[in-house]
C-alpha cells in the first residue's frame, strides 16, 4: 500500500492543515485538480514507512501566508512547507508527532536567524580579551 492510500495520510492531512491553519491557507484550495497537501516528492508511490502500530508520513504542504504567524503579519507569500508526521497507534488514542521544517518556513517569509549566542557587552569584551584578539 502506498503512503498516499494509507488511512493515516488523511489523518495527517487534517492535522497539518488544522494545526497550521491560523497563519496559512492551502495554496490551491480553489483548484480541484491540484492538491495543496501531498506526500513529499521523494516518497511518491513508495510503500508505507512503518509497521502495524507506527507509520511515518513525509509530507509537503503548499500554502499561502494569510494570517499572523509568530507575530509576523500576513505577507501573502506562497510557501512550500515540508515535514514529517509519525502516527502512533500503540495506545488507545492515536498520537501524532509532527515535525516541521520551520527554518524553511521562516526563510521563505524573508526572515533571518542568527545562531550567534547572545552575550552582554561585558561578556563580549571579556571574550575578546580572553582570546587575545582585543585591539
Amino acid at each position: 500500500m502506498t503512503i498516499e492510500s494509507h488511512p493515516s495520510f488523511a489523518v495527517v492531512r487534517d492535522d497539518v492543515i488544522a494545526g497550521l491553519g491560523g497563519g496559512f491557507s492551502p495554496r490551491w484550495e480553489d483548484d480541484p485538480d491540484r492538491d495543496s497537501f501531498v506526500v513529499s516528492k521523494h516518497f511518491k508511490e513508495e510503500e508505507v514507512i512503518g509497521n502495524d502500530t507506527v507509520v511515518a508520513v513525509p509530507w509537503t504542504y503548499y500554502a499561502v501566508h494569510t494570517g499572523d504567524f509568530e507575530c509576523l503579519f500576513r505577507t501573502g507569500r506562497p510557501l512550500t512547507i515540508e515535514g514529517m508526521t509519525f502516527v502512533d497507534t500503540r495506545a488507545d488514542e492515536v498520537m501524532l508527532h509532527r515535525y516541521v521544517d520551520w527554518m524553511g518556513v521562516v526563510t521563505q517569509l524573508g526572515l533571518e536567524v542568527s545562531w550567534r549566542i547572545p552575550v552582554t557587552e561585558e561578556e563580549y569584551r571579556y571574550g575578546r580579551e580572553f582570546s587575545g584578539s582585543a585591539g
